[in-house]
C-alpha cells in the first residue's frame, strides 16, 4: 500500500519538474491527512508491524533518552515518524536506496518540524554513517538485496559494539516456493523480489559477527494468507475499477474477522512462519564467522 500511495503523489507533481522541491506540497493539509491516514492504516492492519513494534517498545525504553537508531531500508520511514516525536533527544536516521522513498521522508519531516531525524539515499551494502548506531533496524528490506552477506557486514559495521539489531523479513521454505497470495499482498512482479530461507538469514547474521538474542517466527497459515489476500484485495483496485471496488468491499467487510485472525496469530508461539524477527547484537569484527559469497 505504501508503494502505491507513494506513486500516485509523485505522479500528482511530476509536471512541476525539479526534485526535492516538488514535494513541498506535502504542506498541504489534505496531503498531511492522507500520509498519516496511511501510516495509521499500516499499524493497524499490518500484522509485522505489531512485532516490531513491541519489541520497539521495550527496546528504546531500556536506552534511556540519548541514543541512535539506524532504520536500513527505511521506505517510508514508519518507525521513524513513530519513535522520535517520542525520543526528542535521541538521534534518527534512515537509509534508503529508493531516491523517492528519501525525498517524502525529507518533506514529511520538514512538515513535522522533526529535527532529530535525518536521510541518506543510499545503498544498503555501501552506507556508512558519521557515528556508530546504538540500534539498527532492518524491516522487509532483503528482498530488494542482491548480496545478502555484504548487506549484514555493513550493517555490523555502522554500529557500537553490543548495539542491537532489529531485523524482520518474510521468509520462505525453500528459494522456489511460489505463492500467489504473496505476489498479490506485494503488488510487484516475482522476479523482481529475492527470496531468502530463515536458514540462509540466520547464518548470514552470524558470519556478519552477530551475536543472536531472540528468534521469533511470525505469520502462521492462516495469518499469512489472510494478510496477503487483503493487501491483494487493496491492490486489485489499481487494476480494474469494478473489479477492485468488489474486491475492497469485501475486504472491507471481512475486516473484523482479518484482524481477529491477525490478533489470534500475534499472541500465539509458532515453530515456523512466514516471518522472521530476529534480535541480535554486534559483536567485535574478529568474531565474525567469516566471508560470506551470498
Amino acid at each position: 500500500m505504501q508503494q502505491q500511495i507513494e506513486r500516485d503523489v509523485v505522479a500528482t507533481v511530476e509536471s512541476t519538474g525539479g526534485t526535492e522541491e516538488r514535494y513541498n506540497y506535502f504542506r498541504l493539509p489534505f496531503i498531511r491527512a492522507l500520509l498519516r491516514m496511511v501510516y495509521a492504516i499500516e499499524m493497524l492492519t499490518v500484522l509485522r508491524v505489531w512485532h516490531v513494534r513491541r519489541t520497539l517498545d521495550d527496546l528504546l525504553g531500556s536506552f534511556g533518552r540519548n541514543f541512535s537508531v539506524l532504520d536500513m531500508g527505511c521506505g517510508l520511514a514508519d518507525y521513524l515518524f513513530l519513535y522520535a516525536s517520542s525520543y526528542p533527544q535521541a538521534r534518527f536516521v534512515g537509509v534508503d536506496n529508493v531516491e523517492d522513498n528519501i525525498l517524502v521522508c525529507r518533506a514529511y519531516q520538514r512538515l513535522l518540524k522533526l529535527e532529530n531525524v535525518a536521510f541518506l539515499h543510499a545503498d544498503l551494502g555501501a552506507v556508512q554513517t558519521a557515528a556508530a548506531q546504538d540500534v539498527v533496524l532492518c524491516i522487509t528490506a532483503l528482498q530488494y538485496v542482491d548480496q545478502l552477506g555484504l548487506a549484514f557486514r555493513n550493517i555490523h559495521d555502522n554500529m557500537v559494539v553490543g548495539g542491537v539489531l532489529v531485523l524482520y523479513q518474510d521468509v520462505y521454505r525453500s528459494r522456489d516456493e511460489e505463492s500467489a497470495t504473496r505476489r498479490a499482498s506485494y503488488g510487484v512482479r516475482p522476479e523482481s523480489v529475492r527470496k531468502y530461507t530463515a536458514a540462509e538469514i540466520l547464518t548470514e547474521v552470524a558470519n556478519a559477527g552477530f551475536s543472536v538474542d531472540s528468534i521469533r517466527y511470525c505469520q502462521g497459515f492462516f495469518a499469512r494468507h489472510a494478510e496477503a489476500m487483503f493487501r491483494g484485495a487493496l491492490n486489485t483496485a489499481r487494476w480494474s475499477s469494478w473489479v477492485g471496488a468488489v474486491a475492497v468491499g469485501i475486504a472491507l467487510g471481512l475486516f473484523p474477522i482479518y484482524l481477529l485472525v491477525l490478533w489470534l496469530d500475534f499472541v500465539t508461539t509458532h515453530k515456523s512462519g512466514g516471518g522472521l524477527l530476529v534480535v541480535a547484537r554486534r559483536t567485535p569484527a574478529a568474531s565474525r564467522s567469516g566471508p560470506s559469497s551470498t
